[in-house]
């Protein structure tokens, strides 16, 4: 990114963040690209589905899940956390998970919506 002329005018303490602030931003951008030059293409990925996907490496059918916390904070205790995960265990099947019961609940004809039962519904 190039500076701004107008950042001369500035006192130097400014200008010398601003170029601290370039320099942390070029190495993560670097970061990011190396990234995507590692990982491949696989049937795991999220951010930018359309544009600019980051792909989870995975393995053929077996083990990998990928969690997701949807209640509570983090925790090393999986049962003090609503977690739900997902896994793919054999070809065109998902596989979901919760730390509780799982409510499904259509939305539309290509929607599912997946929440943990509350407690005070048991």
């Amino acid at each position: 990114m190039t500076a701004d002329p107008r950042e001369d005018r500035l006192p130097k303490w400014a200008q010398t963040a601003l170029a601290s602030e370039r320099s942390k931003s070029a190495a993560l951008e670097r970061e990011i690209g190396k990234m995507r030059e590692t990982v491949e293409w696989s049937r795991i990925s999220y951010g930018d589905l359309y544009g600019f996907p980051q792909y989870i490496p995975d393995e053929r059918y077996g083990p990998q899940r990928v969690r997701f916390t949807v209640e509570g904070e983090q925790s090393s205790k999986y049962h003090e956390t609503g977690d739900i995960e997902v896994s793919m265990p054999e070809a065109g099947v998902l596989e979901l998970r919760g730390s509780r019961s799982l409510v499904l609940r259509p939305h539309v004809s290509n929607v599912l919506r997946v929440s943990l039962r509350k407690w005070s519904e048991w």
